[in-house]
């Protein structure tokens, strides 16, 4: 049971990934095609938030620090590299940002209602 599980659910694991992401990805430019040609007004409004977002993890992974740290200093984590190190840094601190910017224009949002309607 355990070499199963290891060896081919693991591998099915990886293969339905692999899959969803695919299908994600066909979506994605379908439904950008579609946009497209009915309403490009808004396709490009969606396309720019996208190119936003990716400028956004592209600027956050490369002010990542790669050095490994306080608990993974030690000789338990010799596996993980810089580039993990820096990917990971860089995925909690977009995190990190997306969450605080996202309060902050809920708060903003609730400031704005209050006014607008009186």
């Amino acid at each position: 049971m355990e070499s199963f599980l290891s060896t081919q659910a693991i591998m099915l694991s990886q293969l339905l990934i692999l899959i969803g992401i695919i299908l994600m990805i066909g979506f994605a430019i379908y439904h950008t095609i579609m946009a497209l040609a009915s309403n490009p007004k808004e396709a490009i409004k969606s396309v720019a938030g996208v190119l936003i977002f990716i400028v956004i993890l592209f600027l956050f992974y490369s002010l990542a620090s790669g050095v490994k740290e306080g608990v993974f200093a030690g000789s338990k984590y010799k596996d993980i590299t810089e580039g993990i190190m820096k990917l990971v840094a860089g995925g909690v601190s977009v995190a990190s940002f997306l969450t605080l910017l996202t309060g902050l224009l809920m708060g903003i949002s609730l400031i704005l209602g209050v006014f607008q309607n009186r």
